[in-house]
């Protein structure tokens, strides 16, 4: 190991059992770091990189500290052998430190510490430099403290998702996979291959550095994952970039995952999980939910529950690739499923427990469309440049996304009205069955979801989920959409099932206030009763929705008062 002399601001190199007691910098680089072989050669100068290392040499020197490491300079970065034994090593030696240096050089002095915002909090590395050491002191961009990993912690907690208790005992084995994985997912490197490679200390993982691998990085981590941890957790992720495989394509798709944890292996009997030429082999309790169009889906329950919902577990949906039943793809990689595995009894033809084998996931030639990603960073001087020169509207990423299905889930509506008035296709489905409006309004975009209809889109188009925008929307809590959803139908929603339910049954059950108010006011009917006999107030009393229920209530007394009749039993609808 590598060490600079905090006095002498030289190099000495320690091995074994020498190392000295030493500090260690975390911080952002800047365009003018030093390097070890700037520190070899005397007189390193007075560029800001100079001034840090100083600064960071003083600040371990005032602590008694003879020795500090910083990755700049204390690493031969010609060296691809030392940088990759470094990158495996770095997790140990920050834990092994006496004291970690976080400068936050974008926090002024005297910034409020309960109100600490700082791209450091955002980077792919800083995320095992803040759990590895046992103390850290964060320092603004005058050096002064502004407080440590202790009396933070709260703070800290809140920024980085990363639990209370973990930042108190630095246990990271206590949190799941997916925990762990989710704490990573809006961090990002300047590499693609360190988002995997800065995660290796996190999971224990040890594994060569192939920089020009891209992507495949972080499959190499995962199934490096595997071999140490029977974690199923592992698999409950969502993401549009897959390809039919059990692994993610990047930590960004364990976004909603940092409740998953996983479920005692002794009550489940799942048992260990294997790789082969083949796929991932693993044993499951099955759940098939066929349907005429795709007659082998079927759902994967994994030992894993929601922190706080132990009786709900994670499932993801699976495609039989054979009547075997043997091999099987990832179906919907976008979501998981919570489900209650009470609700499917333990018997051969609603729930079998089977070992299955997963196929890997589908490797896609090609690059993704230039078009594509100019619409998803909202580049409209490119998207112009490439229109001019006749580039096809419908070329698709290794989704089967376009451009515009990329440019409506981002919200860039701008970019939406070049593409529609270039003669975008506004049908077209990705991989999923998912159309542009599909995307627009699960994330709520209100204008683009309008400038979709004013095109034609279809907004009762389903997905191979059979769910319709609307549904995308209201799940995700948007329901400023359904307005505009109504004026797309012209309030022809009652007509319209969705999971065997009428919406309005469908929207009492589920809860969905604004949605049954809207519906009343553009007058759908809300008092028809479903093929059980069962009305939407009565599905709104099972699920104790005090609000729907009171909004039709009423609705019905005004009903039964513009009839001239006495108001029928409402206790009986809602038994």
């Amino acid at each position: 190991m590598r060490l600079l002399n905090t006095k002498k601001l030289r190099l000495e190199d320690f091995g074994g059992d020498s190392i000295p007691l030493y500090a260690i910098l975390s911080h952002r680089w800047g365009s003018d770091e030093i390097t070890l072989k700037d520190i070899e050669n005397p007189g390193g100068g007075d560029g800001a990189g100079y001034k840090k290392v100083r600064k960071a040499c003083e600040t371990a020197a005032n602590h008694g500290l003879q020795y500090i490491w910083v990755d700049t300079c204390c690493i031969d970065k010609t060296s691809s052998a030392e940088l990759s034994e470094a990158i495996n090593s770095m997790y140990r030696w920050y834990q092994e430190s006496v004291v970690c240096y976080a400068y936050l050089a974008d926090v002024p002095f005297g910034a409020d510490p309960e109100c600490l915002e700082s791209e450091w909090f955002t980077r792919g590395w800083t995320l095992q430099e803040l759990i590895a050491p046992s103390t850290v002191i964060f320092l603004d961009q005058s050096w002064q403290e502004i407080g440590t990993k202790s009396s933070l912690r709260s703070v800290i907690s809140r920024i980085t998702g990363i639990p209370v208790t973990v930042l108190k005992s630095g246990d990271v084995e206590s949190a799941s996979v997916a925990q762990r994985m989710s704490w990573a997912s809006k961090r990002e490197t300047t590499r693609v291959e360190d988002r995997a490679y800065s995660l290796m200390g996190l999971f224990g993982v040890h594994m060569p550095m192939v920089y020009g691998e891209g992507e495949r990085a972080f499959i190499r981590l995962q199934e490096e994952i595997m071999r140490l941890s029977d974690d199923h957790s592992l698999f409950a992720w969502a993401s549009a970039g897959s390809h039919g495989g059990l692994l993610a394509p990047s930590p960004s798709a364990f976004a909603n995952s940092g409740r998953i944890i996983p479920l005692d292996s002794s009550t489940t009997l799942t048992g260990t999980i294997t790789t082969s030429n083949k796929g991932i082999d693993l044993r499951l309790d099955m759940v098939p939910i066929h349907t005429e169009s795709h007659p082998r889906i079927e759902l994967g329950i994994l030992p894993c529950a929601v922190q706080g919902e132990e009786d709900k577990q994670v499932a993801i949906y699976l495609c039989a690739l054979s009547e075997t039943m043997e091999y099987f793809s990832r179906f919907v990689s976008t979501e998981f499923k919570l489900v209650d595995p009470r609700e499917f009894p333990c018997n051969e033809k609603k729930y079998l427990r089977r070992s299955i084998c997963v196929r890997w996931e589908r490797r896609i030639s090609g690059n993704r469309s230039p078009l594509v990603k100019a619409a998803e960073q909202a580049n409209k001087t490119v998207i112009k440049l490439l229109l001019e020169r006749g580039v096809d509207l419908e070329d698709k990423d290794q989704s089967g996304r376009t451009a515009l299905s990329r440019a409506a889930e981002q919200g860039h509506k701008k970019i939406v009205k070049l593409l529609l008035q270039g003669g975008a296709n506004v049908e077209s489905e990705d991989r999923s069955g998912r159309t542009p409006l599909s995307w627009a309004a699960e994330r709520g975009h209100k204008t683009v979801v309008r400038l979709l209809l004013e095109k034609g889109a279809d907004i009762e188009s389903k997905d191979r989920r059979h769910w319709m925008p609307l549904i995308w929307a209201m799940e995700n809590g948007h329901a400023g959409v359904a307005p505009i959803v109504m004026l797309g139908i012209g309030g022809q929603l009652d007509i319209t099932e969705h999971e065997g339910k009428s919406i309005p049954t469908w929207a009492a059950a589920q809860g969905h206030t604004k949605l049954v108010e809207l519906l009343l006011n553009e007058g759908v009917d809300c008092e028809s009763r479903d093929q059980t006999g069962r009305t939407p107030l009565s599905w709104a009393a099972e699920g104790g929705h005090e609000d729907i229920i009171l909004l039709l209530l009423e609705r019905a007394v005004v009903n039964q008062q513009k009839a001239g009749t006495p108001l029928a039993s409402a206790d009986a609808s809602a038994s």
